[in-house]
């Protein structure tokens, strides 16, 4: 069961390590908080940037 929960703390892992350049272990928390919010962040900015065009 305890290498299930490795596996899975290891996924979680691998994308919060590459976005945020950092060395040390990470959470699966922060792996799911950092796909949940940069998702969310990126839409944002790209219609806030599409209705910055359209107000031209």
């Amino acid at each position: 069961m305890s290498s299930v929960v490795e596996d899975t703390k290891a996924i979680g892992e691998i994308p919060s390590g590459i976005i945020l350049g950092v060395t040390e272990n990470l959470t699966v928390a922060d792996g799911i908080f950092v796909l949940i919010v940069l998702p969310i962040l990126g839409i944002g900015m790209y219609y806030l940037n599409k209705g910055k065009k359209r107000m031209k």
